[in-house]
């Protein structure tokens, strides 16, 4: 069965890869020494903790959260051809997706350290994007091609980035919850590219 390249796979991937090499830039830029254990991931955007690599990390954020907007949206061949209970996690994933993705375009435009707001649009994006991971686990669950992998990824996800809006003072744990968002995004990528190809095959 052939791979297809789905909105999701492609937005995806894409987002990774941009997120990664963009973040490196700019940590490259940074001026001191930079610690997971004593730095926001938000560091790199403020400018002046990094006044040379801190527009590029905020271009970053907001490009990135763009994307994840496509990303969101392309889930709906997961609606395909499936109960209601089904349809309805998987829209109700992607709103609070696209609200998660404007909420970290927004932590882009108010910057850390320059605007108080940041910390509002921050806390919005880890709770709504809990929320959208946690639904999209349970459309996972309930879909005729079960996908226990990506149901326990999401459920787990969601956990961390709602312990993350509730205990906002933990330099790692916001670490933890990018790199498993990350992951998130890569077997999510992966799996509807899955999906899609099993439901024109068996159109």
């Amino acid at each position: 069965m052939k791979s297809r390249l789905t909105l999701t796979t492609g937005s995806g991937i894409f987002a990774i890869l941009v997120f990664l090499s963009l973040g490196a830039v700019s940590y490259a830029r940074y001026p001191a020494a930079f610690s997971v254990t004593k730095n926001w991931l938000s560091d790199l955007g403020n400018q002046t903790l990094n006044p040379h690599g801190a527009a590029i990390f905020r271009f970053d954020v907001i490009l990135v959260g763009l994307v994840m907007g496509l990303f969101f949206a392309g889930l709906a061949v997961w609606r395909r051809r499936q109960r209601t209970r089904t349809r309805v996690f998987v829209s109700l994933a992607q709103l609070f997706g696209l609200v998660s993705g404007l909420a970290m375009m927004m932590t882009g435009v108010f910057s850390e350290g320059q605007h108080a707001s940041h910390s509002l649009w921050a806390l919005l994006f880890f709770i709504s994007s809990g929320a959208s991971v946690f639904l999209s686990g349970l459309a996972f669950l309930h879909h005729r091609h079960p996908s226990k992998k990506l149901t326990y990824l999401a459920f787990s996800l969601a956990v961390l980035e709602w312990a993350m809006a509730g205990v906002s003072k933990i330099h790692l744990l916001e670490w933890v919850v990018i790199a498993v968002l990350l992951l998130y995004f890569a077997f999510v990528a992966v799996g509807t590219s899955t999906i899609a190809s099993r439901e024109i095959s068996t159109a």
